[in-house]
C-alpha cells in the first residue's frame, strides 16, 4: 500500500511527535492512523524507542577533545595536482564544440529529406513511410 510507504517515509523524516510535522502532513497522518491502527502502533513504538534512546546517558568528552578537534581543523587542505587540473579543459571544449556543431547541422538540414532518401525508405519499408 503506497500510503503506508509514504507514512513511514514521513515518520523517518519528521519523527514520532506529530506536533512537529507540517500542518497538512499532520492532518493526513492523524486521519491515516485513525483508519489503520497498525500505523498508530508504529508511531507509538517509534516514540517509545526515541524516549529510550534519550534516556541513555552520554559520557562527557574526554580531556583534550576540543584541542584535538581544533588541531585537526587547522591542517592544510590538500590541493589537486597541477597536471590533473590542467588536463580537464579539453573535454569541456570538445563537448561544447560538438554541441554547437550538432545544433547548426540540425537546423541546416532540418526539413524535407532528399528524394533519394525518401525513395530508399519507401522501398525498404514495403511502400510505407
Amino acid at each position: 500500500m503506497a500510503h503506508k510507504d509514504v507514512f513511514f517515509d514521513r515518520l523517518g523524516l519528521y519523527g514520532p511527535d506529530l506536533t512537529t510535522w507540517p500542518p497538512h502532513e499532520r492532518r493526513w497522518a492523524e486521519a491515516l492512523c485513525r483508519q489503520v491502527p497498525e500505523l498508530a502502533d508504529a508511531l507509538a513504538q517509534e516514540a517509545r524507542f526515541l524516549d529510550a534512546l534519550k534516556a541513555v546517558p552520554v559520557p562527557p568528552p574526554s580531556e583534550g577533545f576540543e584541542a584535538r578537534v581544533q588541531a585537526v581543523s587547522r591542517l592544510p587542505q590538500r590541493r589537486p595536482a597541477a597536471r590533473a587540473r590542467h588536463t580537464l579543459w579539453w573535454p569541456r571544449v570538445a563537448f561544447g564544440a560538438l554541441a554547437v556543431l550538432g545544433f547548426v547541422l540540425g537546423y541546416t538540414y532540418a526539413g524535407t529529406p532528399p528524394a533519394d532518401v525518401v525513395a530508399f525508405l519507401f522501398l525498404t519499408r514495403g511502400g510505407v513511410l
